[in-house]
């Protein structure tokens, strides 16, 4: 498994990894067969999947280039094989729009070959793309699901006219951050600053870093700080990560200027005695 910052499981799910069709040009949309598109597949016996280009008959992509059409000779299910670790928390997502009026889809998911469970049925206007998320934990049992989008309706009346769909994500949950403490340093310019953090993911275990950097710790706490900012960076057992931006302030420096007149000579705080005109001196405080 391969984890980015979001810990994306699918491949190709915005349909930008093979670009057919081209806007403002002939070649606008097309049938093509789902061994041209990279990681997904159709249910449709000629296994067809239509693609359309950003802007043909004024229907913009949802993001990128181009999307697809489910109902491309007929009713069929886009599907996508992907691994996931069982009792995953996931995120799936995804851009839906009807081509003719209010078109439907229904989404399932489940191990490969079946039994599917379903998450819902969508129904959206041609008039914009619905963009819908749902939470879903992964069943114990098998560590590859498929994720299912299967045609149920079309405004139009025709089996080849409906269900656009762009923007597909299935993305495991962050670990989540908590702060449980920070301590400020107490006077300006120390270095005693603290951060300490812990995390919750369900894979464990957690390793963190400051700002990026490239020593990883199996704990959150971190000191030694000067005033300033921080990024405290948390990746699980998996690769995923999250980050949180902490602060360390401290005391403003007090300072300030007097001038004294005097004749002959002067004694200042520190026990010199200046004999001469324009001498600048300086005293330094010290508080508890």
């Amino acid at each position: 498994i391969n984890c980015n910052n979001s810990c994306s499981l699918l491949c190709n799910g915005d349909f930008e990894n093979n670009l057919l069709v081209f806007p403002g040009t002939p070649n606008n949309h097309g049938l093509f067969n789902d061994s041209t598109i990279d990681c997904w597949e159709t249910t449709a016996s000629d296994s067809l999947i239509e693609v359309w280009a950003s802007g043909f008959l004024g229907v913009n992509a949802y993001s990128g280039s181009q999307f697809i059409e489910i109902n491309a000779n007929m009713f069929a299910t886009l599907y996508q094989n992907f691994y996931v670790p069982p009792g995953s928390d996931i995120i799936i997502a995804f851009a839906h729009r009807g081509r003719a009026g209010t078109d439907s889809i229904q989404v399932k998911i489940g191990p490969i070959g079946g039994q599917y469970n379903v998450l819902g049925d969508f129904g959206s206007p041609n008039t914009h793309w619905e963009y819908y998320t749902i939470n879903y934990t992964t069943p114990i049992g098998s560590n590859y699901s498929s994720l299912r989008f299967e045609a149920t309706y079309t405004a139009s009346g025709s089996i080849s006219v409906g269900n656009f769909l762009d923007a597909i994500s299935v993305n495991l949950t962050s670990p989540l951050i908590t702060v449980n403490n920070i301590l400020n340093n107490v006077c300006f310019g120390d270095s005693l600053g603290l951060l300490d953090v812990s995390t919750y993911s369900n894979y464990n275990p957690c390793q963190y870093s400051i700002n990026n950097g490239v020593s990883w710790q199996n704990n959150g706490v971190f000191d030694s700080l000067i005033a300033g900012n921080y990024i405290i960076n948390i990746i699980d057992a998996i690769g995923c990560e999250s980050d949180t931006n902490l602060t360390i302030i401290e005391p403003i420096l007090l300072q300030g200027n007097d001038t004294i007149n005097e004749c002959d000579s002067y004694t200042w705080v520190d026990g010199i005695t200046y004999m001469t005109s324009n001498n600048t001196a300086t005293y330094t405080y010290t508080n508890a």
